[in-house]
């Protein structure tokens, strides 16, 4: 299997858990949905924004997973390859760091949506607030970091094993 081949293959897995999340947030919107119509008060944005944004990810790591799977794979195509075109540990741990990556900019971008639309509905102080966007703009940061250069990541943890071996 290539590089390009087990991308597809973890987006597409990435994809069904993703969906499942969403679903597991579908009995809260009915109850969100019930309580706005019965009168009462219930922040019914939050509820349903975390469903959209969810499902939304869930499409996009199920519709376009060929196509993120080919940027994911894209540094590896510029290093010389062998003509049986496997997989060397360097490639696959390239491969998990940009997955591991993307993962992580979901994370902290859904988590950054959510709270403060949650402090919005239900009022935050400045400081809170500014908290919430600096721990989601340092896992973002790293995130971004295993999606731009996962070449040089893999090289520093293949130093590091090796000094902790000698």
């Amino acid at each position: 299997m290539s590089a390009g081949g087990l991308a597809f293959v973890i987006l597409r897995l990435g994809a069904v858990l993703v969906a499942y999340q969403a679903l597991l947030q579908a009995p809260y919107i009915y109850t969100m949905i019930q309580a706005y119509f019965g009168g009462r008060d219930a922040p019914f944005l939050l509820g349903t924004f975390g469903f959209l944004i969810l499902s939304g990810t869930a499409c996009l790591l199920w519709f376009g997973a060929e196509w993120l799977s080919g940027k994911v794979v894209a540094p590896l195509r510029d290093a010389p390859q062998s003509e049986d075109q496997s997989l060397t540990p360097e490639s696959l741990m390239q491969v998990g760091l940009v997955l591991i990556g993307v993962y992580i900019l979901f994370q902290a971008s859904f988590s950054l949506i959510t709270q403060l639309v949650s402090m919005a509905s239900m009022g935050g102080n400045l400081g809170q607030i500014i908290d919430i966007v600096i721990r989601s703009a340092i896992l973002g940061g790293f995130g971004l970091l295993c999606v731009t250069t996962p070449h040089g990541i893999a090289r520093i943890l293949q130093r590091l094993r090796k000094a902790g071996s000698s």
